[in-house]
């Protein structure tokens, strides 16, 4: 187990209900896409649903415990579905998410091309995505973009400090006073407290890929909620 706020018999329930809701919901587009085409309305409305569906599993694999390599091998899935219908208008966050976890996760060079081009044709020009994903490029383009979505701008600081001592010291006070504060427009925000099994977990992807990316000693942060510790030092 790595979220405290749940138990392992919830994990294993919410798991298999949620991928029981991705198959139910691909049978029915499938079906429709074959009766009205893949442009129909209702269709794209379905493949959002089991987009999130499955943001919603990755999620909770990685609260309930699960090993890092089912989580790598399950990106891909994640990506597929993502990729038919992702905007940065609706997706901020979880494209943040597939960045980095990708990274963290060493995903294959091939997917954080194909996000990248994901990014490009959206035409969002945001400087978190383009410093995430600039690492895997061989020359690290600057970038005057603003980044869109808070409390993601206060990263800015933790990024271009002058010392690591110092992104270090501002990204333990982000993620103890601003990073959970900051969704509190977000659907899953203070989803532990529901008596609906709608739960996934609570995981500040983002400060683990800097972490690994800026090459940040993280030993102060291994108990901190919501840091992704053991992700970040895969292999």
């Amino acid at each position: 187990m790595r979220s405290p706020l749940k138990s392992h018999k919830y994990f294993k329930n919410y798991l298999k209900e949620e991928c029981a809701r991705i198959d139910k919901f691909e049978t029915v587009i499938n079906k429709v896409i074959a009766e009205r085409g893949a442009n129909d309305r209702g269709v794209q409305s379905g493949l959002r649903s089991i987009t999130g569906f499955y943001f919603n599993v990755f999620n909770a694999l990685y609260s309930a415990g699960a090993p890092l390599e089912d989580l790598k091998k399950f990106y891909p899935r994640v990506l597929n579905s993502m990729k038919k219908v992702w905007d940065s208008e609706s997706g901020y966050v979880e494209m943040l998410w597939m960045i980095s976890t990708g990274i963290m996760l060493e995903v294959p060079q091939t997917e954080l091309q194909e996000i990248d081009r994901m990014v490009n044709n959206d035409g969002i020009e945001d400087f978190l995505f383009e410093f995430l994903l600039g690492q895997n490029k061989e020359e690290l383009e600057t970038t005057n973009s603003p980044i869109h979505y808070r409390p993601y701008k206060k990263l800015y600081n933790v990024i271009n400090s002058t010392t690591k001592d110092e992104s270090l010291r501002l990204l333990r006070d982000y993620l103890a006073n601003e990073w959970y504060q900051g969704h509190n427009d977000t659907g899953w925000y203070d989803t532990h407290k529901s008596k609906e099994d709608i739960f996934s977990g609570y995981w500040s992807f983002e400060s683990g890929a800097i972490v690994k990316i800026l090459e940040l000693d993280d030993s102060s942060l291994k108990d901190t909620l919501y840091y992704p510790y053991d992700m970040v030092h895969y292999n």
